[in-house]
């Protein structure tokens, strides 16, 4: 059994340090039971070590950021003639919710509320979801950013972005933030052990190198 020293002064086993989500496997280096998450989930956030390589990195500094499973691959909410029954109008939306390179739908003709992005692009990796705060009406509250996960279909990786006004352009964080967040899970994929580190996310660096292979 190949063994992580992911806590100095400690050794512990592969199966104690890792959580299963469908067909993957990720490094956490705790007891995922430890997290007080349910069985589809993992909340990186509570995982310290992980956190401080989140709260480092400016687009993520202050995003919670999960991975999740879900019965059926999340590219489905976003195809033809999606996204969904949720977000299903697209006309009357004001232009100061527009973003240059994204289609955009609304979750009521009449109240703007909430708004789905998803890229021009053919290829859909990722969505985006706001909430417009009630109080300015005219910024968002807070955005969620769903990118796929190539290595199984039926998983997806999330950040909640609170204060999204922050960024200088939300069109192109919006695409940084999917990347990162979903080369994180690349980084904390350990199913393949040896082919995995060709995919490792240069985000996490060394340290994340590491720590899955010690």
């Amino acid at each position: 059994m190949i063994l992580f020293a992911a806590i100095p002064g400690r050794v512990l086993s592969q199966d104690t340090v890792t959580a299963r989500l469908n067909t993957r496997v990720f490094f956490l280096g705790v007891n995922p039971e430890t997290l007080r998450r349910d069985a589809d989930f993992i909340p990186l956030n509570r995982v310290a070590w992980i956190d401080s390589f989140l709260s480092a990195d400016p687009h993520l500094q202050g995003a919670v950021v999960h991975i999740r499973a879900r019965p059926q691959p999340v590219t489905q909410q976003w195809a033809f003639p999606g996204p969904g029954l949720l977000y299903k109008f697209s006309g009357g939306i004001p232009k100061k919710f527009f973003l240059d390179g994204y289609r955009i739908r609304s979750t009521k003709a009449d109240d703007h509320v909430s708004f789905m992005y998803l890229p021009d692009s053919e290829r859909q990796n990722f969505s985006v979801t706001c909430t417009v705060d009630r109080v300015t009406l005219s910024e968002f509250s807070f955005c969620v950013v769903t990118a796929n996960y190539p290595l199984d279909a039926n998983l997806f990786v999330q950040a909640r972005i609170y204060q999204p006004e922050k960024y200088e352009d939300l069109s192109v964080a919006f695409r940084e933030i999917s990347e990162r967040i979903r080369n994180v899970a690349y980084c904390l994929d350990v199913t393949d052990l040896a082919s995995s580190a060709v995919e490792r996310s240069s985000i996490l660096g060394k340290e994340c190198s590491s720590k899955m292979n010690s």
